[in-house]
Order: C-alpha cells, then sequence, then structure tokens
C-alpha cells in the first residue's frame, strides 16, 4: 500500500471495505507494532461487519495508548476536513454501545494483564534474589571455615624436613640435608645421608666418602 493511500485511509475511515482489507493487514504484517494500523484494521472489520472484530478489537485495545481515540475511531464519524486520525469529529454520534462496552471491557482485563505482568517479572526477580542469597551464605561459610578446603601439597624444604626431629625416613635425601643434620648436631643422620647417597650416585662415592671420613673425624 502506498503512503498516501494510507493516509486516505486515516482521514476517510469510512471509506475501508472488503477491498481495503488486505492491504490493512498486509501493513500490520510488516509493522506490527504501528497502533494506526491496528485500530484501522479494526474499523475496517466493523465496516464489513466481519466475523474476526471482536477478536482483533481485544488485540487493538493492548496496542491502543490511549483507548479513548479507539473509541473515537468506532464511533464517531470524521468530517472531511479531518488531516489526522485523531483530530476533531462531528457531532454525528455512531450508536453502538455493545461494542463500546466491550472496549470497556477489554480496557480492565489490559490493566489486569498489566498488573499480572508485573507480578510475573517480580516473581523471578524474587527467585533470584533468594539464589543470589543462597550463594553469599555459601561463600561466607567457605570464608569462615577455611579448614574445610583442601590443603595443598607444599614443596620439599629440606629445613622444614631436618628440623622434624621425629623424621626418620631419609626416602628423600642431598647434600643440603645431610649438612643441615650436621648443623643440628644429628652427626649420624647425616652419616646415614651420605650412606644413601653412595648407592644412589655411585660415581660420586668418593667424594661422599670423604664427606663420612671428615664428619667421623671432625664430630667425635
Amino acid at each position: 500500500m502506498s503512503l498516501a493511500k494510507f493516509q486516505y485511509y486515516i482521514e476517510h475511515p469510512a471509506s475501508l471495505d472488503s477491498r481495503s482489507l488486505t492491504m490493512i493487514r498486509s501493513v500490520i504484517e510488516e509493522y506490527p507494532f504501528c497502533q494506526t494500523a491496528h485500530m484501522l484494521y479494526a474499523c475496517n472489520l466493523k465496516n464489513i461487519q466481519h466475523i474476526s472484530y471482536n477478536s482483533q478489537l481485544s488485540i487493538v485495545a493492548a496496542y491502543a495508548g490511549d483507548r479513548s481515540k479507539l473509541r473515537s475511531l468506532l464511533f464517531l464519524e470524521y468530517t472531511r476536513e479531518t488531516s489526522e486520525l485523531y483530530l476533531p469529529v462531528s457531532e454525528n454520534v455512531i450508536s453502538n454501545y455493545d461494542t463500546e462496552e466491550k472496549i470497556s471491557e477489554i480496557s480492565v482485563q489490559a490493566d489486569d494483564t498489566e498488573i499480572q505482568d508485573d507480578i510475573l517479572i517480580a516473581e523471578p526477580d524474587k527467585k533470584r534474589a533468594e539464589i543470589l542469597s543462597k550463594e553469599e551464605i555459601i561463600n561466607r561459610f567457605i570464608q569462615q571455615e577455611p579448614h574445610i578446603t583442601r590443603p595443598q601439597k607444599e614443596f620439599f624444604n629440606p629445613v622444614n624436613y631436618a628440623k622434624q626431629s621425629t623424621i626418620d625416613d631419609e626416602a628423600i635425601v642431598s647434600e643440603t640435608l645431610a649438612r643441615i643434620f650436621l648443623q643440628q648436631g644429628h652427626k649420624e643422620k647425616a652419616i646415614r645421608v651420605f650412606k644413601r647417597l653412595i648407592l644412589i650416585y655411585p660415581e660420586k662415592s668418593s667424594t661422599f666418602a670423604a664427606q663420612i671420613e671428615k664428619i667421623e673425624k671432625d664430630y667425635k
């Protein structure tokens, strides 16, 4: 439909007939949120006494920002001087109380629907808040009870290892560990470490044997 034709129907809604119905419907399909197109379509259905008029009336009532303008279009005959859809109309009122009552009912239903929509929107927000509260509780519990977390494995530290006097296992041996034992006065432990090192590194056995000799000589 051309813009000029659409403007013509806005200025002369009484001219809407069975031929214009398809054209107005195509405008709605292309611009589904066009309030004026929905109102013209309802008026067109009313003019030709179409069976879908009541159902379209429910739809257009939801789209209409000001339902008084919808009433004006459906119940008042526009003068030829009208240049816009919502300008003043003549005093010739088309009496149709059943349809006007239908619009009033739809207006109330639409208002109730808006309230229900607000409730439906509020419900997810409430559930989201509950979920966030649970997450906050869990996070707070973890922060206050750090002992429930899995302890990280500590890297081998020969100094700490040597300080644990109850440890006699020398599965982890090194020259550094032997020297630390010597500094702490554990002569026998240091010698055992060097003997283990001789078995592990036979190519350095003479070096470790010399260390054992030195320990036995210096730490009598």
